[in-house]
């Protein structure tokens, strides 16, 4: 099981993916707002 934990990306990527999320969401609810 260890090595399913080794093949997880890196937590920069994770970042940059929750985010991107985040700032869509936001821009949406911004743009529905306006």
């Amino acid at each position: 099981k260890s090595m399913t934990i080794k093949q997880v990306p890196e937590p920069g990527l994770l970042l940059l993916v929750l985010t991107g999320l985040v700032g869509v969401i936001a821009a949406r609810r911004m743009r529905v707002q306006i």
